[in-house]
């Protein structure tokens, strides 16, 4: 019984499709994380245009991630 409700609950509160939505956002938002670190601990030992280069290739990326933000509907 409690496994036909749980279903039947996320369509009413229309939370199935969001939760698709958010895995991706977080997953880009984790990689992004991972890049950044990779690129602070090797970046002082590339010359700064080149660190520059790459620091705004991935805020590119985050202000991409940062726009699909799904944001948690009034009612909830």
């Amino acid at each position: 019984m409690i496994a036909g409700v749980f279903p039947a609950i996320f369509k009413a509160l229309e939370l199935d499709g969001g939760i698709k939505s958010l895995s991706e956002s977080a997953s880009q938002f984790k990689t992004l994380q991972d890049r950044f670190r990779q690129a602070a601990l090797i970046g002082g030992t590339k010359p700064v245009e080149e660190l520059e280069k790459e620091f705004k290739a991935l805020m590119e990326r985050m202000d991409k991630a940062r726009s699909s933000c799904l944001a948690i509907p009034d009612r909830h």
